[in-house]
């Protein structure tokens, strides 16, 4: 669901996504071929583009039967396509039974690329840059469950070209939620491992100049603030997400006049938008209200 220009919207019925503009009214956006659900969840500022995914028919694996699913896009014509998802790798158990060794098994692991889709399109600029993620089990699995890359922050470029945004070892897991007309996109990490005091998620930016940022991490962020998911980013320079102070949730927006506002306690952020870090030589702090 989102809003651009012109109060153009884009929301999600029965009969599947649409879009509404003054001038044209409502009309369906087109659902992919063979999918049996596809759900749109973003449009760019200027009303062009709008994302989202599409959930594909049962997959069989073993004796079981698990969905895939493809990150949408669709232009301003009207004509939507299912983003590729970058080549990701596993290392999969495989068990042979050599003559040599006497009615004996030998047991190894392959490096193969792994084909399943689970890609998922959250947001878009108006350059139709696309970001969201890939990776993860999709639907249910009741065989070997753990063989999936773990989900990881991808970002699309004008071309559908996949590029991982998160590229650590493990098994830890992210998701962008958000991408400003720059290039910059913001979401959330999930650790794969956590130290005493330590919080599993965090919010995230990824620069196309500065790299991964952990939003925790930036100059003045003061105890007892945790941020641990970005939600937003706009042109104007700012930030919005979901943390934590002192113990409490709390919105925020962290502004590149360096404050962090916090907001009310029941604010949930859903809101899309962009900041530009570089060149920044200020420190970050919190104001209260």
């Amino acid at each position: 669901m989102g809003i651009g220009a012109g109060e153009t919207i884009v929301g999600n019925a029965p009969a599947g996504p649409y879009i509404w503009d003054p001038a044209g009214g409502r009309r369906n956006l087109g659902s992919v071929v063979g999918s049996f659900s596809t759900t749109v969840n973003g449009l760019s500022p200027n009303g062009r583009f709008a994302v989202g995914s599409a959930s594909l028919d049962g997959t069989p694996i073993g004796a079981s039967f698990a969905n895939e699913r493809v990150a949408v896009l669709w232009d301003q014509s009207g004509q939507h396509a299912a983003l590729a998802e970058p080549t990701r790798y596993l290392l999969v158990p495989s068990i042979t039974f050599p003559p040599a060794t006497g009615g004996g098994f030998e047991e190894s692991l392959n490096l193969q690329p792994y084909t399943r889709r689970s890609g998922i399109a959250h947001a878009v600029n108006d350059l139709g840059e696309v970001v969201g993620a890939s990776g993860g089990q999709v639907g249910p699995v009741f065989v070997f469950p753990s063989f999936a890359p773990p989900q990881r922050a991808v970002i699309w470029d004008r071309n559908g070209n996949p590029r991982l945004l998160d590229t650590r070892p493990g098994n830890a897991t992210s998701e962008a939620l958000a991408i400003n007309a720059l290039g910059a996109a913001v979401g959330t990490q999930r650790q794969d491992y956590l130290r005493v005091g330590e919080s599993a998620s965090r919010a995230m930016l990824w620069d196309p100049v500065l790299g991964e940022v952990d939003l925790n991490a930036l100059p003045g962020v003061p105890d007892g603030w945790l941020l641990y998911d970005a939600v937003g980013i706009n042109d104007a320079g700012q930030i919005v997400g979901n943390g934590q102070f002192n113990g409490r949730s709390q919105g925020f927006v962290l502004s590149p006049d360096v404050q962090v506002v916090p907001l009310p306690a029941s604010a949930f952020l859903f809101l899309a938008g962009s900041l530009l870090l570089t060149g920044c030589t200020h420190r970050f702090r919190i104001r209260t209200r």
